[in-house]
């Protein structure tokens, strides 16, 4: 008998052991599944919010002093920046017209989501814009040491051709044509980063520098070059032009440099 009672006393022991066992682990994948679809949600969340900043900075940029502000509920992930460390030019031929720097945003998200692949979600890839609509800010997806990542940046420049004017000033020739070369510098100002942050952007202004060019010869032909530098690596994307058509004196290029600082709060 005692025998007996021994062997339902270590039964119940095994079995109680073995749902505890159970119990624990089922808690814990259910704990790891809250916390992947968590990250999962928070990365898509740290994607709206960059896309909803890159717009509000497209917005702004063209209203000097002008701010607005982005909300990123921060737990699993973290913010990192590279601040005026991305090279602008821009030359037409051999000669350089402007040269500044630009700023990056990324978020980069939790170890649990997983890969992503590499998508541009606003704006474009190309760092020369020849028309008035696509974006100078650009957000895209990415995967780097393991984890997700949404990065921001404004390494592009548009360039417009706003066609031929009349400066009376001029006494030989009084035409020249108009090209408007548009830049976005990012500049991050402030970082007080701790859990959920702030991004403020504020536009410090819009300054405007013109050009004159006449080093052709025999036809108005160049080629406008936009080279974006960072790391040692360059990417440069060209567009020719051919004004060979028209009697001008020579090219004015207004270099537009808009100035958007950034808190991070």
């Amino acid at each position: 008998m005692k025998e007996e009672a021994m062997s339902e006393v270590l039964s119940t022991l095994v079995l109680t052991a073995m749902i505890l066992l159970i119990t624990i682990v089922a808690a814990f994948i259910a704990n790891a599944a809250l916390e992947t679809q968590a990250q999962k949600s928070e990365l898509e969340e740290a994607k709206s919010a960059f896309r909803l900043l890159a717009d509000t900075m497209e917005e702004i940029s063209s209203n000097p002093y002008a701010s607005g502000y982005v909300r990123i509920n921060c737990r699993f992930g973290r913010i990192e920046y590279r601040n005026c460390t991305f090279t602008l030019k821009v030359s037409v031929d051999s000669t350089e017209l402007t040269s500044n720097t630009t700023s990056c945003l990324t978020f980069i998200g939790g170890d649990r989501v997983g890969f992503i692949p590499s998508e541009v979600i606003y704006g474009v890839s190309s760092v020369l814009i020849n028309n008035s609509i696509t974006p100078l800010i650009s957000v895209y997806t990415g995967y780097a040491n393991g984890r997700p990542f949404v990065s921001l940046n404004a390494t592009r420049v548009r360039i417009v051709d706003r066609g031929t004017v009349y400066i009376k000033a001029e006494a030989n020739n009084p035409y020249y044509h108009v090209f408007d070369i548009v830049l976005i510098r990012l500049i991050i100002t402030r970082v007080q980063v701790s859990g959920s942050f702030t991004i403020i952007a504020h536009n410090m202004g819009i300054w405007t520098n013109t050009i004159k060019y006449t080093k052709y010869t025999d036809s108005t032909t160049f080629t406008l070059t936009v080279s974006v530098i960072y790391d040692g690596i360059t990417k440069e994307e060209s567009m020719y032009v051919d004004l060979s058509s028209e009697n001008i004196a020579g090219v004015l290029f207004n270099i537009i440099t808009i100035e958007i600082d950034i808190e991070i709060i």
